[in-house]
């Protein structure tokens, strides 16, 4: 042989055992399961919230699927929802993985007990795999069955797979190496147990941090309003109505915290499309559902029993009750057009209502009056703040409102600010604020306070420069403060009579 200028001939080489299994490799199927492996969540607890969601009263049916064999229960629940497959939270290390194998060669099949519906949407997605193995109506592609129909299709030639729970057992014993997502550590002394796995995907665990911002205690700032019965009716120094309000305050906070989770389950696939909500501990996959439910379930029995207990049948009453209107506006009330402003409004002053029959205070008709008018001009810029994020003819399927509604909602917002600046300073001439106050007529300076404030909060909403929550807006604003306290000034001076 011989060779020119510009080439070099050289003998084949044999291949080298590292070459050999490199080429075997690149043979063999390597298949990946879905839930928990590929994606940071579950399809299957995913479906059935965003299910129950958008239609409620089918939670007496799920009990009869149930009684049908779980293939059938997946069925029905897929054959009532939709899922986005573009925005799952995908664990990228592994997605990265599996492109590389595909850009190798590599047969890829997608194994999932998920439905066959939900993962024929996320293999579109991906535009990955060459085939879908997936549970139908009438088989449950999971542990023992999923190995029988990848063995199915794949005959004796051998694969590879990467899994992550104990149901993929029977799989990594078959296979030729064994690919795992370490999140759970117990499964993954189990796998070494029955092989020494090729690789291990290293993944975060649900930490402290991701469970507090599930739990929102930011949002507890709002639970203050329990104290206000007893600050405005200038009891201050009753220290058994303080105490009583705390265990109300605490109890409220925790069933609240509860309520938080149930709306983020049922609205996990809409907060993924939100600039700022897609990073909420579900929508990101953080947390895994299951986990939220031991939460959510844990924190309403200690709010309702811890109620009942240190406090009274009747605050634990109105803490239940509590626990039912946020779960209606959650699954039913924040897709009506104005009844969601009104039950938004409404659960501000519940809380002040729950104040008053925790401490024994009797409430005043006008301090209901202003809050309504108040809380429901602050629900109405929430709305807005919304609106204002959505393009033009995009809808959301979680509220019944329109971009082109942003300009009555910015006629009604700042009207019923104004009304509860109205019923203040109606307040101020009747006979009821002479009785707390002995210079009520000083209360007119907190009328022009409140009209600023009320009055910039729907400037900053307009130019949607204001948050999705325009009270924790409040607690970030310097000039909330300012207002703040400027009106508590002049409340003191009201009630000491100072000049």
């Amino acid at each position: 042989m011989t060779a020119d200028d510009n080439n070099t001939y050289n003998e084949p080489r044999p291949e080298t055992s590292a070459d050999a299994r490199a080429s075997a490799d690149q043979i063999r199927p390597l298949c990946v399961d879905l839930d928990g492996t590929l994606i940071q969540t579950d399809l299957l607890w995913e479906s059935l919230f965003v299910l129950l969601g958008r239609r409620p009263l089918l939670i007496f049916l799920i009990p009869w699927w149930i009684m049908w064999g779980k293939a059938r229960f997946k069925a029905k629940v897929a054959a009532r929802v939709t899922i986005d497959a573009e925005t799952l939270p995908y664990r990228q290390h592994v997605l990265d993985f599996v492109r590389q194998q595909k850009v190798k060669g590599r047969r890829l099949v997608l194994a999932t007990a998920s439905h066959q519906k939900l993962a024929n949407c996320v293999a579109t997605h991906l535009g990955l795999f060459d085939d879908v193995i997936a549970t139908d109506a009438n088989f449950n592609c999971r542990g023992v069955e999923k190995l029988q129909a990848l063995e199915a299709i794949l005959g004796n030639s051998g694969f590879d797979y990467i899994g992550d729970s104990k149901a993929d057992f029977p799989i990594w014993r078959e296979a030729v190496e064994a690919l795992i997502v370490g999140r759970n550590q117990g499964v993954v002394a189990g796998l070494e147990r029955i092989k020494t796995p090729s690789r291990v995907f290293e993944c975060e665990r649900e930490g402290l941090k991701a469970i507090i911002r599930l739990l929102r205690p930011h949002q507890w700032i709002k639970n203050t309003l329990l104290f206000l019965p007893i600050f405005l009716s200038h009891q201050l120094g009753n220290f058994s109505a303080i105490a009583s309000a705390l265990v109300g305050f605490v109890s409220l906070s925790l069933c609240a915290s509860a309520t938080y989770i149930l709306n983020d389950l049922t609205d996990v696939s809409t907060d993924r499309r939100h600039p700022r909500k897609r990073t909420r501990p579900l929508a990101a996959g953080s947390i895994s559902i299951p986990l939220a439910l031991i939460a959510c379930t844990t924190l309403l029995a200690m709010g309702i029993v811890g109620a009942s207990v240190i406090g009274s049948s009747a605050l634990a009453g109105m803490t239940a009750l509590y626990v039912l209107l946020t779960t209606s506006y959650s699954y039913y009330f924040k897709r009506k057009l104005f009844a969601d402003v009104l039950l938004l409004a409404g659960l501000y002053v519940f809380r002040i209502l729950m104040g008053g029959v925790a401490t024994g205070v009797p409430i005043s008709e006008w301090l209901l009056a202003f809050s309504a008018f108040f809380f429901m001009s602050l629900a109405f810029a929430k709305r807005t703040c919304e609106l204002r994020g959505t393009e033009e003819g995009q809808e959301n399927p979680n509220r019944n409102y329109r971009v082109s509604d942003i300009a009555l909602l910015g006629n009604l917002g700042p009207t019923c600010g104004y009304l509860a600046v109205l019923v203040l300073a109606l307040y101020i001439n009747d006979e009821a604020s002479r009785e707390l106050y002995i210079s009520p007529s000083l209360l007119w300076l907190v009328c022009p306070l409140l009209l600023y404030w009320i009055t910039r909060i729907w400037f900053l909403a307009h130019r949607d420069e204001l948050d999705d929550d325009p009270v924790l807006f409040a607690l970030k604003d310097p000039h909330s403060y300012l207002v703040g306290l400027l009106c508590g000034v002049v409340l003191i001076l009201a009630t000491t009579g100072l000049p």
